[in-house]
């Protein structure tokens, strides 16, 4: 087994014990805003093992959107044993550094979200519908908070 299937393997068996935990993680685009409550949650509440689980996650979001978006494939970049980032690349070599953005969002969720850098990335991609969607949702979000 390459290191980058290891890799894979870990990652599936985060977000499988995820799910074993009710986590909604159903490969839909609107799953990303449980991954951004995931990254919120460690920001404020971090425990041993978070680590683990946003390499699990960053996966789970590079592998939606392979899955669903025509020509994006998921790559794992590696230097030796360590896992430098979590690629998605669409068939033009548009890339989108998915083990970044989950670090950043998770670091500062206010400022950073997942769910605006997964549109971000439709877009890219060329899946503007979908992208579209995702965006009233932002607009909604926001509104909310600002209520609050």
């Amino acid at each position: 087994m390459t290191e980058a299937a290891r890799v894979l393997e870990i990652a599936h068996d985060v977000v499988a014990d995820l799910r074993r935990q009710g986590a909604g993680l159903d490969g839909t685009d609107a799953s990303l805003w449980f991954v951004q409550g995931v990254l919120t949650s460690m920001s404020t509440q971090p425990k041993p093992g978070d680590d683990m689980v946003v390499l699990g996650l960053a996966v789970y979001v590079a592998e939606v959107l392979a899955a669903t978006t025509d020509g994006v494939e998921v790559i794992v970049d590696l230097d030796g044993k360590r896992v430098d980032e979590i690629r998605a690349v669409g068939p033009d070599r548009r890339t989108q550094n998915v083990l970044t953005w989950l670090w950043s969002c998770r670091e500062d969720p206010d400022a950073d979200n997942v769910v605006f850098k997964y549109l971000c990335a439709l877009r890219d991609f060329g899946a503007r519908d979908r992208a579209a969607v995702l965006s009233d949702q932002l607009r909604q979000y926001a509104e909310v908070r600002k209520a609050d």
